[in-house]
This record gives C-alpha cells, structure tokens and sequence, in this order.
C-alpha cells in the first residue's frame, strides 16, 4: 500500500495521541508500533503492529478524532494515506478495501478472543464467536466484495465502516476492563 512520504520516529515517540483529529490513516513502512489506549489516567496497550500493516483507518471512514495513542516501539517508519487518496486507490484497486476489511476482522477476532477471556461478550457476540471465532467475520468473500465494491465503491465504505465501529466499540469496551495506571509499574 503507498503512502505517502514517511517520518521516522524512535522508541516510544508518539505518532498520534488519543484525542488527535482523525483525517488520515498510516501505513507501518518498517518497525513496529504499540497501540495503546488510555482512561482516568491509566492505560492499556491494545495491539501491537509491525511493517507492511496499518493503523488509524477508523479515521477515514468516521473521522472525529483517535480514541487511542500509537507510539514506536523500537525505531519505526511510517507514512499516511488521506481520505482522498485511499477513495483514488480503492475504486484503482478495489481489494485495498478488502485487504483493509479483512485485516480489520483479524483484529475484531483477536478482540474478541481477549473480550471472551474476559468474559465480556455480549449474548449475540459470544453465539457468533462459538460459531466462526470471531464476533464480527468479514460478510462477503473477496471476489463478491470486489465485484460489489466496483459497481459502487460506497459499499466498500459502508463495510468497513461498519467494522470500525464494532472495533471502536470492543477496544473501548476492553481498555475500560483491562486499563491499569503506569505509575504502579515504576
């Protein structure tokens, strides 16, 4: 996935923060970045990614602003990719979206795995995990959300809307069960 010019950042710099407009997404060109999400002072690392994989996307689809900080973990490189130009290479290469989809359902399963330890899914969650091991699988297979996505690339963006708003839910869900103040670790 191009991005555009990258920054480098060194261990523990901060990308975005929590609270940071939303208005692009980024593209991990080597390293790695921790995800983490802070409340009432503590916080919660949330995932860890490494090169070729993307974080923020939530902030193309809805905006608003970043309801969790990503900091380097190590030295890292990474660049951004605007709602414009994401729009130019979706309806170019409609399985960007998908690849996009389907990484966004890898990280709804792990969620939800992490959610289930904790015994924290709802009823309907917890029937779908059962199931297929994931709360939220990607609705469509590859060839049928491409062929989808090319007669109207708004669909595309309506799906991975619609994940990001059920990640967005189980990572707020999670960091307010899991949060821990930093200050207890030093």
């Amino acid at each position: 996935m191009n991005s555009a010019a990258s920054k480098k950042f060194s261990d523990g710099e901060y990308i975005v923060h929590q609270g940071d407009a939303a208005d692009c997404m980024y593209v991990i060109d080597s390293g790695v970045v921790e995800v983490v999400g802070r409340t009432d002072g503590r916080e919660v690392s949330l995932a860890l990614l490494g090169a070729g994989e993307f974080f923020g996307e939530m902030g193309l689809f809805e905006g608003g602003v970043r309801t969790a900080g990503v900091r380097a973990f190590g030295d890292a490189e990474v660049g951004t990719l605007d709602r414009t130009r994401f729009l130019a290479r979706v309806q170019e290469d409609p399985s960007l979206a998908y690849q996009i989809l389907h990484r966004m359902s890898e990280r709804g399963r792990e969620l939800t795995l992490r959610l289930y330890e904790l015994g924290a899914l709802r009823p309907a969650e917890l029937d779908a995990f059962k199931a297929s091991g994931n709360a939220y699988p990607v609705p469509l297979a590859k060839d049928g959300f491409a062929q989808r996505a090319q007669k109207d690339p708004k669909v595309a963006l309506s799906m991975l809307n619609d994940m990001s708003s059920h990640i967005r839910d189980m990572n707020g869900r999670l960091l307010a069960l899991t949060a821990f103040d930093p200050e207890q670790f030093r």
